[in-house]
């Protein structure tokens, strides 16, 4: 009986004072540091052309001929589309017949009047005859310049059935082919200029003291981060009340526009720890982590301040002597003996 009471108070003295005796977890950790963080406001844009339009026709006929393709790069004053005008062409014809008529007559009113002015100067014809050969040979002369002016609209009008391109650009979009029956209304051709591309998107009015123009951002493209800066902001917000801002992207040569981005504004910069997100558990409405602290598990709440690519952002104080645990296992409880192995 004594052998065995000295033998459990032998364990009691060992396991106390030697080793812990109960279970220990382990588990591996990290020391949060704190440091100064800055914040995203994130939200949608697209890249669009500022410079863009959809291209129509001035007058109306059959699409006679189409010079370029869809898709295709082209220079400013480049030929794109002929409209065949029929009526205008008889128009024309008839114009220079009139104005050669109209040139035969006038000189045969200004010998005429030429006649008319020597006689009437050697006193030889009344001076109402004189008047009268001579308005008449005005009257013809002006009624050459209304056909010429008459004949230069034609011309214009013509010229217009020849659809030339406004500036440089991508021909997006085709929408008329060969003898289809196109007018003022019709569109012909969609064309952006690949240079004038910007970044547009729109933020909160909460962000109106703190964006700035020629503020350089962030967004994702593909997968791949690329910056802007900010040259337009509207003076004006939306019916949702949001606020327009366009910004030019640096170092990126696009061909593409309507393209969806994903926008990293820089809201504010704070002072807090980044976590990895596995570090971090949720129950109910409550968001904690495991810290380890003298070897024992206890478990610390946090305030979330920005969630993102795998890490928590907050700006919760760690001591130094808090470990945060990484991967807790399932049945980790507080006040559990944990065994740090990393």
């Amino acid at each position: 009986m004594r052998i065995t009471l000295f033998l459990i108070a032998f364990i009691y003295t060992f396991c106390s004072y030697a080793v812990d005796c109960s279970y220990a977890v382990e588990v591996k950790v990290f020391t949060p540091k704190k440091e100064k963080i800055t914040i995203y406001y994130e939200t949608d844009g697209y890249l669009i052309a500022d410079k863009k339009v959809e291209i129509k026709p001035e007058i109306s006929g059959i699409v006679e001929e189409i010079f370029v393709k869809e898709g295709q790069y082209i220079k400013k004053d480049q030929k794109l589309v002929k409209i065949k005008q029929t009526q205008l062409n008889f128009q024309l014809e008839r114009q220079n017949f009139l104005i050669q008529k109209q040139k035969e007559n006038l000189n045969y009113l200004k010998t005429i009047f030429e006649r008319k002015k020597f006689l009437y100067e050697k006193n030889l014809i009344s001076e109402d005859e004189f008047l009268q050969a001579k308005r008449n040979y005005l009257t013809a002369l002006q009624d050459l310049n209304t056909l010429e002016s008459q004949l230069k609209e034609i011309q214009d009008q013509l010229l217009k059935t020849i659809v030339k391109a406004p500036f440089d650009g991508y021909l997006d979009k085709k929408f008329v082919n060969i003898g289809d029956f196109v007018s003022s209304n019709t569109k012909l051709f969609y064309l952006y200029d690949p240079k004038s591309i910007v970044l547009n998107f729109y933020l909160p009015q909460r962000f109106l003291g703190i964006v700035k123009n020629y503020q350089e951002i962030g967004f994702k493209l593909n997968n791949q981060n690329h910056n802007a800066k900010i040259f337009y902001i509207s003076n004006s917000l939306t019916k949702n009340g949001l606020l327009q801002i366009k910004a030019k992207p640096k170092d990126l040569n696009l061909t593409y526009e309507n393209v969806y981005v994903k926008v990293q504004f820089p809201e504010k910069i704070i002072e807090g720890y980044i976590l990895p997100e596995m570090a971090v558990h949720m129950k109910k409405s409550k968001v904690f982590v495991y810290v380890v602290e003298d070897r024992k598990v206890k478990i610390k709440t946090i305030n979330v301040l920005s969630q993102k690519y795998g890490k928590i952002i907050t700006d919760t104080f760690f001591s130094q002597n808090e470990k945060v645990i990484l991967e807790a296992p399932f049945d980790i409880k507080e006040g559990m003996d944990v065994k740090i192995i990393n």
